[in-house]
């Protein structure tokens, strides 16, 4: 079948006859047959045929913002599985900051449909499970802002600057995701990151203002002892402005991302299992 592929359709790949044939103005089969007649293979039309539409069952196309940012075809398994691909093609891409972009992708039989017919939409192929929206957030990180006096930014969490409720400061829900805000100790900076399933986490920088930098004027380092509720065991002395600093300095200090980490993956919330005290 190889060679007979190479007769009739030259350098052609299967998955690329679909955009070939529309340019054409013609059918899959009306351009297949009239390149076999070309090539005296008309006896092969049937199984050329099949080799395309084998490609447009194991292909999909993609488009960002509809086709600006580029368009490509991929071989995939399954519609989530070329949305997986797509994603990271779109990511590999060169941007010059950071953005979402709507991306689509169908499988690529039935793209052609869509392209052929007034009647069949995007809608249609996502209620055929045939394509999917997707939006994705490409380009470089956002550049970390520089600290105050060359130092490491220390971020925090205190109610009273970041808000949320006073159990966990600096948390919001938002959709299936979460949203947390930061604020340094050292400069009154903001880091908020959003966290969406499936998605790249997304974080973004914010100037100090009135609140930050008076919380960052009025922070006074204290260490503070901490020791387990039930079993009295000192687990170490950390410094911090409030007693929640020093549990999420404890937290760090013990692997965990913050003391919200820790309350998770334990299961226990530290405010019911330790006991933190100021010393001189």
């Amino acid at each position: 079948m190889e060679q007979v592929w190479i007769d009739v359709m030259g350098r052609i790949a299967p998955e690329d006859v679909y955009e070939y044939a529309r340019r054409a103005g013609e059918t899959i089969g009306e351009y297949v047959a009239r390149r076999a007649s070309l090539a005296g293979r008309t006896d092969a039309i049937p199984a050329l045929i099949a080799e395309v539409e084998r490609a447009g069952r194991t292909h999909y196309v993609v488009e960002i913002d509809g086709t600006w940012g580029g368009e490509e075809i991929l071989r995939a398994d399954s519609l989530d599985d070329a949305v997986r691909q797509a994603e990271e093609w779109a990511q590999d891409g060169e941007w010059d900051r950071r953005v979402v972009v709507s991306v689509w992708v169908a499988r690529l039989d039935a793209y052609d449909r869509m392209r052929r017919s007034d009647d069949i939409t995007h809608e249609t192929l996502v209620n055929e499970s045939l394509g999917r929206w997707i939006d994705v957030e490409v380009g470089p990180e956002p550049e970390v802002p520089p600290c105050t006096d060359g130092r490491e930014h220390d971020w925090c969490a205190p109610y009273e600057v970041v808000g949320g409720i006073r159990e966990n400061p600096g948390v919001w829900g938002i959709g299936a995701g979460v949203v947390l805000r930061r604020v340094c100790r050292h400069c009154g900076r903001y880091r908020v990151t959003e966290s969406q399933p499936g998605c790249s986490e997304k974080v973004e920088y914010k100037e100090p203002d009135e609140r930050s930098r008076a919380w960052v004027e009025a922070s006074v380092l204290r260490r503070y002892e901490i020791h387990s509720r039930h079993s009295g065991a000192y687990l170490g002395t950390y410094e911090g402005a409030t007693p929640e600093d020093a549990v999420e300095a404890l937290a760090r200090d013990a692997g965990y991302d913050s003391a919200t980490d820790m309350d998770a993956r334990t299961g226990q919330s530290w405010r019911n299992e330790l006991v933190v005290e100021e010393v001189e």
